[in-house]
């Protein structure tokens, strides 16, 4: 797992060229911003490959913007709309590598569903940081079971500082999950055995299977 910046690019791979720039760091240079974004890239590239060779699920945290508040170092995010699209690049190149994104940025949930609905290796997790609120996972939630294959949904994605805070998002969102897919069944979208089954993968089947647990 890893937590992305708003403005993380994939640039094309070139060992070489950022050898020459890790080198450079070795040797307490400077570098400019191109040949971070190159040393990023390459990096992100290796651990792919790594994912590939032991059938590990990477898991991709996108939108955290660090210390945007500098006197209490407290991380906020923002838009950057190629956020969704750089990674398009990587699920094309390792189809048997399976990428889990989870995403802070409403604005792009919409594409990241759709980027999930084309990839067969692309899953999506939810609801993490600030997009855990109820009006925003009952909005999220319900155009990802619209848009994509149930079984390709993680149903939370959360981390704390205790044990208690994840316990209480888990009920908040299994009431907010219940909800959306009462809605759906009155509605006449789903049937009742299908929200079974949506409950049932999205809480554990899915995540068993998406990470090998």
């Amino acid at each position: 797992a890893i937590s992305l910046p708003p403005d993380f690019t994939l640039a094309p791979v070139a060992d070489a060229a950022a050898e020459r720039a890790f080198q450079k760091i070795l040797a307490q240079k400077r570098i400019g911003d191109q040949e971070v974004s190159l040393l990023q890239a390459n990096i992100f590239y290796h651990l792919v490959e790594l994912c590939h060779q032991f059938d590990y699920t990477f898991q991709l945290m996108l939108g955290v913007d660090r210390e945007v508040y500098i006197s209490q170092k407290r991380d906020g995010f923002s838009t950057q709309l190629e956020m969704v699209k750089t990674f398009l690049d990587v699920l094309n190149r390792y189809p048997d590598v399976t990428f889990d994104f989870t995403i802070l940025n409403t604005v792009l949930a919409h594409e990241l569903a759709i980027v999930s609905k084309l990839f067969p290796n692309c899953v999506i997790s939810g609801h993490w940081w600030y997009t855990f609120y109820p009006s925003l996972i009952k909005r999220i939630l319900r155009e990802r079971l619209e848009i994509i294959p149930y079984v390709k949904l993680n149903g939370l994605f959360t981390d704390a500082y205790y044990v208690e805070w994840c316990i209480a998002k888990v009920f908040v969102y299994k009431q907010v999950l219940t909800e959306v897919l009462t809605e759906l069944v009155l509605e006449g979208y789903i049937t009742e055995q299908i929200a079974l089954n949506i409950a049932k993968g999205l809480l554990w089947e899915n995540p068993v299977r998406n990470f090998g647990i």
